[in-house]
Order: structure tokens, then sequence, then C-alpha cells
């Protein structure tokens, strides 16, 4: 951990590897549903923007999923993280595959919505009532 980040020993108490393993495996059935209902056409290359981006971003989620687990952050917190961390994700990426501005925006709001509910439902407890 870099010297100026602030710690939490909450966050490591909160949610052990194992609970991490269980949400990350969530997580990924949860993003091969969605995409292969909403992407049929595209659901591979969909698939492997989607699997690149948690990858990247799998230490931030971490962090920040044992921090909701701890109560430090709110669910609204959590995804305001987690959509800022998109908004660095890789657009150029999304535009070389071939989507639109509109794909994008339809892909990353599919992306911060899956790992905001699978969050809630696999570390809180909570279930989308939509």
């Amino acid at each position: 951990m870099n010297e100026t980040a602030i710690e939490y020993p909450e966050v490591e108490a909160a949610l052990s590897e194992a609970d991490l393993k269980r949400f990350f495996a969530a997580l990924a059935a949860s993003l091969s549903a969605r995409i292969a209902a909403a992407w049929s056409s595209r659901a591979g290359t969909i698939r492997a923007l989607a699997d690149g981006f948690v990858e990247s971003a799998t230490v931030d989620i971490a962090r920040w999923s044992g921090m909701l687990s701890a109560g430090i952050i709110s669910a609204q917190d959590y995804q305001w993280l987690v959509r800022g961390r998109s908004d660095v994700a890789e657009i150029t990426a999304l535009s070389t595959a071939g989507l639109t501005r509109s794909q994008v925006d339809r892909f990353r709001t599919m992306l911060v919505e899956t790992i905001v509910a699978t969050a809630l439902a696999e570390l809180l407890g909570q279930v989308n009532q939509d």
C-alpha cells in the first residue's frame, strides 16, 4: 500500500479471501448472463472487454467491497467508485472493438449495475427488487 493511502483494519476483517472468491465468481456468472441476454451477437467480444475491466480493477473492487461490507462506505459511494473506475476503463478498446458511443454507454451502465448488484447481494445480502 502506498504511503498516502488510508488504512482501515475493518476492511481486512470484513471480507475473507473466501468471501472475495465467492463474490468474484458470482460477478463472473452475472456478467455472463447479462451479456448473453443483451449482446448475443457480440457476446464473446463484450465478455472479453468486461473480463478485462474486472481483471484490471480487481484490487480496487476488492478494497471497495471490503469497505462496503465494513460499513465504511454506502452502496451509493460504492457505485460512484465503480462508475468512476469505469470512466478510466478501456474506452479506446471499446471503440476499437467497433462499438458506437451509445453501445459503449450501455456497456458501462451494464457493467457498473452488475458489479454493484452483485456486491449488494453477495456481500450484504440485499437483493435488487427491480
